[in-house]
């Protein structure tokens, strides 16, 4: 009998134990034959190092400023005067507001409004009156 309340014990103690986190996933499935692949890889990463850090490095084949190709920006600029003098804006091409009309001509808006019409009055009965039988129903007398 105590064998078993120890274990009861310690079943229900390891059960609210943290669980161990799961490990980093790799690209490649560790197998048996994944193994030297693996360490092939390591040693010519060190023999990659070995070699870059022994020999002096040739910093003619660099690149430099001059070798980068330069942008060109087509911004314009427009000078402003303010409270507090002239001053320097850039000129964007306006892409957020759009100020052509979307709206629906009166002939569409009109033709369309029966239709909400009903749906509005469905939406009254449903909320007003027919709460209200419900009520009358249930305080009838028999």
């Amino acid at each position: 009998m105590k064998f078993l309340v120890t274990m009861l014990t310690v079943a229900s103690a390891v059960a609210f134990a943290p669980k161990a986190l799961p490990r980093a996933s790799f690209n490649r499935a560790v197998t048996p034959r994944a193994v030297p692949v693996a360490l092939v890889d390591v040693a010519a990463g060190a023999a990659a190092a070995a070699v870059l850090s022994s020999e002096p490095m040739d910093t003619s084949k660099l690149s430099t400023m001059a070798n980068v190709p330069m942008m060109v920006s087509a911004t314009k600029y427009e000078t402003r005067e303010g409270i507090y003098g002239e001053y320097t804006v850039e000129v964007k091409e306006q892409a957020v507001d759009d100020a052509r009309s979307t709206f629906k001509s009166a002939k569409a808006t009109k033709k369309g409004k029966n239709k909400y019409v009903a749906v509005l009055g469905v939406l009254l009965i449903g909320s007003f009156i027919i709460p209200m039988l419900q009520y009358f129903w249930y305080v009838r007398e028999d």
